[in-house]
């Protein structure tokens, strides 16, 4: 598989345009309760955990949808 350097991916994308996003919302999180911020991180760490799972699962199955193409060429 090739990767292009210069061509961002969608998930750098996707990641650049939720950080552009929050960046509004940055001030008002620091203005809340430590409490409460510390939820929201936790929060947030999950759901990033969950979604690098999710991306390893993709990988994998990708690596195995390409070997068993590979597979059937040899035949």
């Amino acid at each position: 598989m090739v990767h292009s350097a210069t061509r961002p991916s969608d998930v750098d994308l996707a990641r650049a345009r939720a950080k552009a996003a929050f960046l509004p919302y940055r001030s008002t999180l620091a203005a809340l309760p430590e409490s409460v911020r510390s939820i929201i991180t936790a929060y947030t760490g999950a759901l990033s955990a969950e979604a690098a799972a999710q991306r390893h699962r993709a990988q994998r199955a990708e690596a195995r949808l390409e070997a068993l193409r590979a597979e059937r060429g040899r035949r």
